[in-house]
């Protein structure tokens, strides 16, 4: 069976629900890391240690780490997930990293996965079945797509209600999608239903509801 979390950002640490349902959740086993500037391998690294750091603060040590960047080929990156007990895809360049994901065929490897798979901002918008990358984020500009869909629900991360703005785009993705706002230093837990943890708000039809 495969958990899915879905994150915005941290600031320095998890809250204190998210650490303990990590901890109840995760297999040390094996942690594969996967970036979203691939053949950048010194920025990739950076956030690779800092997010195994994240992870040793509550006291999760694994005893693999993979960082999965273009230092592998397509097939062996396939076997590294396949042996994989967590998955996290890192934030950053949201369409780089697609792009990254799709040349090397990696979908159906994640979608097959069990354990437990993350996504952090750029992450979490790729593992949706309807992504959108917006101008303020490291893109050029707004753009909607097909992401993996492998999570069944498309999030804004990064989601500040006080200062968003319903553009043409996100007006209309909203009266055809549910769309979940993650605001930083929250979460949203997937199994068989979805489990909230901060605060979460729900775009419906240009309407902002807050769901915890």
């Amino acid at each position: 069976m495969m958990t899915i979390y879905l994150f915005s950002n941290f600031n320095n640490n998890f809250p204190k629900d998210i650490e303990r349902n990590l901890k109840d959740d995760i297999n040390i086993d094996s942690f594969v890391f996967i970036p979203t500037v691939p053949e950048d391998i010194n920025i990739s690294e950076k956030y690779f240690d800092l997010t195994k750091n994240l992870f040793e603060s509550i006291g999760i040590d694994f005893k693999i780490s993979t960082l999965l960047d273009r230092r592998y080929s397509s097939e062996e990156a396939k076997k590294i997930i396949k042996s994989a007990t967590v998955i996290f895809l890192s934030g950053g360049d949201t369409l780089n990293q697609f792009k990254f994901i799709k040349e090397y065929q990696l979908e159906k490897a994640l979608d097959e996965f069990i354990g437990t798979l993350m996504g952090l901002s750029a992450g979490a918008i790729n593992l949706g079945g309807t992504s959108m990358v917006f101008k303020d984020n490291l893109d050029s500009a707004d753009r909607i797509y097909d992401g993996l869909g492998i999570s069944p629900i498309t999030v804004i991360p990064h989601f500040e209600p006080i200062e968003s703005h319903f553009n043409e785009k996100l007006f209309k993705l909203s009266s055809e999608n549910l769309i979940f706002g993650i605001t930083d230093n929250s979460a949203i837990k997937i199994t068989s239903g979805l489990q909230f943890f901060g605060d979460i708000y729900l775009l419906d039809r240009g309407k902002v509801l807050k769901l915890k």
